[in-house]
């Protein structure tokens, strides 16, 4: 493997744990990320993870984004993911990549997101801002 493209996946993956800690300020240190990103393009879902919830953080940082798409656009293009959960618990993390055909499918009114929080929380209550 190239030790150069290691250090600079490591550095992306540094720097999105980093923004889902700032964008989640004091709520909580215990965040999940579901994101999909194409070309030009990203979709970023932060929520906090709570005792037997999952909050749903509306003001995200443009830099999240932006690392999140900088981690799909360093992969080759024949190798892009389409979907990543992203999962911090204080200074550590884990993620999770998906290719094509691994996420659960996109039906009417429904996001593979909402399947992944039933596979990975059960039964955790999501909350919503009011404004939504």
């Amino acid at each position: 493997m190239d030790h150069q493209w290691a250090d600079n996946m490591s550095l992306l993956y540094n720097a999105i744990g980093t923004e889902m800690l700032i964008a989640a300020g004091s709520k909580s240190s215990d965040l999940w990320l579901y994101a999909t990103a194409g070309e030009g393009w990203v979709g970023p879902a932060l929520f906090t993870i709570g005792e037997n919830s999952l909050e749903w953080i509306s003001q995200t940082t443009t830099d999240l984004g932006m690392s999140v798409l900088a981690l799909w656009n360093a992969e080759e293009p024949d190798k892009r993911w389409e979907g990543m959960e992203f999962e911090v618990h204080g200074t550590e993390f884990k993620t999770r990549l998906y290719y094509e055909g691994d996420l659960p499918p996109e039906d009417i009114g429904f996001e593979p997101r909402y399947e992944l929080i039933r596979r990975r929380f059960g039964n955790f209550k999501v909350i919503y801002p009011p404004d939504l």
